[in-house]
């Protein structure tokens, strides 16, 4: 959130003119107008003012009140209902008035009663989080699996014209030594690739497959590479060794941290 915009109160004129719309720290804050956007919960955390425009609704609770339990209700189907029942307005023009807002009727189990929704929903939402980013890197990992396939399948059935494409976009090496080779090939693939968001067009793509061809030599310099500067080295790593340190639940980070441990216990590097 931006605060140095038209809508921070930052003269006397502006906060007494727009005195109901100024933001106060632990607000709740419903959208009140919006096809699609209308209902929408947050609670304001900052202690710097701010304006909420005319699509937005401010509940300012007693201090007595578990605002978070407040919010965790009206997100939830029961607060998210009564909204959407009394939306009122044509396609396009739909009002949730604040007279409506206000007759919400929200149940006050006890106080621990509240606070155990709340933390159970924060638990909910951090396991939510997790499995996301679990889902996104198992994702990649099944592709990178395929595009290894795929780059091998068009080595075996056409390799003089997979050979032939590599000679034409990777730049030549500067010397004839293992390292100078392996610094043209991943240099040209990272340069050709940067812009490329498909993780198996990455893998399969020429340097990329000459590297993992390079085979056991090239693994410290490959792991020392994937050290320094971290990027989609795993599936090269796997094809070269034919082992996967990571487990299946980790993130691209933890399976980085992975191979290179694996890489220190086998001595390839320090």
């Amino acid at each position: 959130m931006s605060f140095e915009t038209e809508y921070a109160p930052d003269t006397d004129e502006i906060k007494k003119d727009c005195a109901r719309a100024i933001l106060k720290k632990d607000d709740v804050l419903i959208t009140s107008t919006g096809e699609g956007t209308i209902g929408r919960v947050a609670t304001y955390h900052f202690t710097e003012p701010a304006i909420a425009d005319g699509h937005v609704a401010i509940c300012r609770l007693h201090d007595s009140i578990n605002k978070p339990y407040i919010e965790e209700f009206l997100k939830s189907e029961y607060g998210q209902i009564q909204m959407l029942r009394h939306v009122s307005g044509s396609t396009g023009q739909t009002e949730l008035l604040i007279d409506w807002i206000a007759a919400l009727s929200v149940p006050l189990p006890k106080p621990s009663i509240q606070n155990l929704i709340v933390q159970e929903m924060r638990d909910a939402r951090e396991r939510t989080r997790e499995f996301t980013d679990r889902a996104k890197h198992l994702r990649e990992r099944g592709a990178s699996i395929l595009a290894g396939a795929r780059g091998r399948m068009i080595q075996r059935l056409n390799n003089e014209k997979v050979c032939d494409k590599i000679e034409t976009e990777i730049a030549a090496p500067s010397g004839d030594d293992l390292t100078s080779q392996f610094k043209a090939l991943a240099d040209s693939w990272k340069r050709q690739t940067r812009h490329i968001s498909s993780l198996g067009k990455m893998v399969s793509h020429p340097a990329y497959q000459a590297i993992i061809a390079m085979e056991k030599p090239v693994l410290p310099l490959l792991l020392a590479e994937l050290r320094d500067r971290p990027d989609h080295w795993l599936v090269a790593l796997h094809e070269i060794t034919g082992e996967d340190p990571a487990k299946p639940e980790s993130t691209f980070s933890e399976a980085i941290e992975a191979w290179l441990v694996w890489a220190r216990t086998k001595g390839h590097l320090k």
